[in-house]
């Protein structure tokens, strides 16, 4: 006999609110493993940079439904990707500062240190948050995968935090670090010099940051609509191209110059 989805989801409702929070049971068994280096699974964390740096991102979010089955949760229950990806985030802005300083160890740690506090501490509880609240209040659909496996997870009506902020740190690697970061660091001077190779670059940064974001959300069977998480593809895309053509802005020309100030 068939349960009435309704009292399964007024059941499940608390539970998924106590998944949403950011301090969660999930998140202080995910900061607990963070201190043991031993049990990370560094070769899959590596594997999921990999995808993300070679534009199949699609493959990541295949292994993360795999770990649905296999985990009962969508979040990372290891935190090897984060601390590879906060690594070498602080090392690259550490020699950024380090070099465009002069070479003072001082301003390449207050550089590190103010970019990981602002991608890692404000931006990430920022948009975490913001698309748990999106993604449960108007994207869910509680009826959608009644009938399937997955149904039968208390959580799985609703978007956890732990794993908003999974696809965050997702979309901020391969659309931000790899980008603007890495490679406009190698190119930077020529990049400052040509208005519209830089606005390519962050074109593509723009793109792939939303489309990683939009895959995180799009493989969740109880969300529906989610291609209005791409809204912002196009609109943030004109803006810039209004900027480059009519404004004569080249953005790379902006960080050029931040790392002169340091």
């Amino acid at each position: 006999m068939r349960s009435d989805p309704h009292l399964f989801l007024a059941s499940s409702r608390k539970q998924g609110a106590s998944m949403s929070r950011p301090w969660s049971q999930t998140g202080r068994r995910y900061l607990s493993r963070a201190l043991n280096w031993s049990q990370m699974d560094w070769d899959y964390a590596v594997y999921q940079m990999t995808c993300l740096a070679s534009l199949a991102p699609s493959k990541l979010y295949r292994a993360t439904r795999y770990h649905r089955r296999t985990k009962k949760q969508w979040s990372r229950d290891d935190p090897a990707f984060l601390v590879l990806f906060l690594s070498s985030f602080f090392m690259t802005c550490f020699l950024y500062g380090l070099v465009y300083s002069g070479w003072s160890v001082k301003a390449g740690f207050r550089l590190a240190a103010s970019q990981t506090i602002l991608w890692f501490g404000i931006v990430a509880l920022v948009f975490s948050s913001l698309y748990v609240v999106i993604a449960n209040r108007f994207l869910a659909d509680p009826t959608a995968g009644y009938s399937s496996e997955s149904w039968m997870e208390p959580e799985s009506p609703r978007v956890e935090w732990m794993y908003a902020l999974d696809v965050y740190c997702n979309a901020l690697f391969g659309g931000v670090f790899l980008p603007l970061y890495v490679m406009q660091g190698v190119l930077l001077r020529f990049l400052v010099r040509s208005r519209f190779a830089s606005c390519a670059l962050y074109l593509f940064s723009n793109a792939y940051f939303w489309y990683i974001s939009w895959l995180g959300y799009d493989i969740l069977p109880f969300l529906r609509r989610t291609q209005l998480l791409l809204v912002p593809i196009p609109s943030m895309s004109a803006v810039m191209l209004a900027a480059t053509f009519l404004g004569e802005v080249n953005f790379s020309q902006w960080t050029w110059r931040a790392l002169h100030a340091i």
